[in-house]
């Protein structure tokens, strides 16, 4: 039997069972802020976005909802045990007639940006959170839905977490074939030699083992002036904005400042910040064999661990790498090419069936929490 809906003013559901209360928030729980922790110890220490940052010696109990404050505002975590959570993460706790669980389950639906205020950070404040409002069944119907997507739930995040083992190990693969062909080459046979290569500790004889310096020029980013649809690259090499400025590739783009263990080979226009470097391989050097092996790089021997991991431009210049010949820097590029994009395209094939997993997950808790299938799975 269909079960009647009524229309609410919901954000993520336009309707719930009739029978279902539509309330605020902040009559089902009580939010608090965090604080930086004052003992250290061995208590998770949650920050926003629901990540551990560090560990201490103070607690408090769960059962608790971490919601963020600033930062990272779409990732809740439910949390049963002893737990302590900073400034940038806030942490709710359900009132006795709301179960924790489903609770958990409706924050996980919540479209944050359509609260969230928009400064260097998004963030939000128990203001924001406490005036949402959100479908409360019974407290029996509560228990019931959240035992339902527990045992759905668990299955989906075992399917997902199958795929992400098998992602990890093609990306594993992919970094030793890269590794062997740019320390090893493509003959087998090839006699070696001792190097003192933090990646490698022997080359092929005739190659040449020496310092990044002498087969790049390295120059520093800069923030744009004007507006433009030129990509600008940030560290880590990801698209932080675009402008009108540009420079020319085939450039490989290093980490100055943050991350610094995710080069990024640019052949066509763009531009980089004063957190990403870029070097520009010699006339002897081919760009990708030269990406290829400073995707190799060691990065935490030589960073500068302050607030943020930092390499300077002699940092790099100063590494050792393998050079060989002209010649063989192509024929390498060729073979781990075709290999990578083998590899890439099963990589590829994973994320997708991870995409397509979670949004069958979000869909399935969106369902519960608002009445439209039962905890049977039956659509209503």
């Amino acid at each position: 039997m269909s079960r009647e809906m009524k229309k609410v003013p919901i954000d993520f559901a336009n309707s719930i069972p009739t029978e279902w209360e539509c309330s605020r928030l902040k009559y089902h729980c009580k939010i608090t802020n965090g604080s930086d922790p004052k003992t250290e110890g061995d208590i998770p220490v949650y920050g926003s976005g629901s990540e551990i940052v560090k560990y201490c010696g103070e607690f408090k109990k769960g059962p608790a909802i971490l919601i963020g404050r600033k930062g990272t505002l779409d990732k809740p975590k439910l949390v049963e045990g002893k737990y302590w959570n900073v400034d940038t993460a806030m942490d709710l706790h359900p009132y006795t007639h709301m179960n924790s669980k489903y609770l958990y389950y409706v924050t996980s639906c919540f479209t944050i940006d359509k609260y969230s205020t928009c400064t260097a950070k998004p963030s939000m404040t128990q203001g924001d959170y406490y005036n949402i409002l959100i479908p409360v069944p019974s407290n029996s119907e509560q228990k019931s839905i959240a035992a339902f997507l527990d045992s759905k739930c668990e299955a989906i995040d075992q399917a997902i977490q199958k795929q992400k083992d098998i992602v990890n190990k093609l990306i594993e693969y992919k970094q030793s074939v890269i590794t062997q062909a740019v320390t090893k080459g493509l003959n087998p046979n090839v006699q070696m030699k001792d190097v003192s290569i933090d990646f490698t500790n022997s080359i092929p004889q005739k190659w040449e083992c020496s310092r990044l310096k002498y087969h790049c020029r390295i120059t520093n980013g800069a923030d744009p002036k004007t507006e433009g649809n030129i990509p600008v690259y940030g560290s880590g090499s990801e698209i932080v904005k675009y402008c009108g400025e540009f420079k020319n590739g085939p450039a490989i783009l290093i980490g100055r400042k943050g991350t610094l263990d995710k080069p990024k080979l640019v052949e066509g226009k763009y531009w980089n910040v004063d957190t990403a470097m870029d070097l520009h391989p010699h006339s002897h050097m081919n760009p990708k064999y030269l990406y290829y092996v400073i995707s190799c790089f060691t990065i935490d021997k030589y960073s500068t661990c302050t607030a943020k991991p930092s390499m300077t431009q002699g940092d790099y210049y100063n590494i050792l790498i393998p050079v060989p010949s002209a010649l063989e820097q192509d024929e390498i590029v060729e073979y781990v090419d075709s290999k990578c994009d083998s590899i890439d395209e099963s990589i590829e094939r994973s994320n997708k069936i991870i995409q397509k997993l979670e949004e069958y997950k979000k869909s399935l808790i969106y369902n519960a929490v608002t009445g439209k299938i039962d905890c049977r799975g039956e659509v209503r």
